[in-house]
């Protein structure tokens, strides 16, 4: 399993074939700091990705936020994070 650490606003292709996500930490939310998870391929193709998390405006990072289960994601692992200032968030995925 991999972890990734993210502290910058962006958007962030983690994979681009099946695969989990197993765990997300948030050990600093940042202001006003939104995350969106995508089920797809590419960086900038965003109309054949499939939004997993977050919708069109994203959800808000708290320190809590966390996963009850692991999410799948069919055809790669997209996520997009923006707001006022990045906080970090780390991804535990495989």
């Amino acid at each position: 399993m991999a972890v990734t650490k993210l502290t910058a606003n962006g958007t962030y292709q983690l994979k681009d074939q099946p695969g989990y996500i197993v765990s997300l930490q948030v050990p600093n939310a940042g202001t006003s700091w939104t995350l969106q998870l995508f089920d797809g391929p590419g960086l900038n193709n965003t109309s054949t990705s499939n939004p997993v998390y977050g919708g069109a405006a994203g959800g808000t990072l708290a320190t809590s936020t966390s996963l009850a289960a692991p999410l799948y994601f069919g055809n790669g692992i997209k996520v997009v994070l923006a707001g006022s200032a990045a906080g970090e968030i780390d991804i535990q995925w495989y």
